[in-house]
């Protein structure tokens, strides 16, 4: 499988990246982030679909909530 954003890496890097990788696997509708919570992983999707979604904010609630 090609990865497009891979491919100014030379293969050794690439190779090499993939140590640093771990296998996951999801559930149907399983959650895996939630709106504001703190981000520290990547994925990248092998096989399968996902979806996103994000609540819109007014400029007004966003100033709102800093205050």
């Amino acid at each position: 499988m090609k990865l497009d954003c891979f491919q100014a890496c030379s293969k050794n890097a690439v190779v090499k990246f993939t140590y640093l990788m771990e296998k996951v696997k999801f559930k149907r509708n399983q959650k895996v982030y939630s709106e504001n919570q703190p981000i520290n992983k990547v994925y990248i999707v092998w096989k399968g679909e996902f979806e996103t979604e994000a609540k819109l904010h007014k400029r007004e609630d966003i100033k709102d909530a800093r205050a």
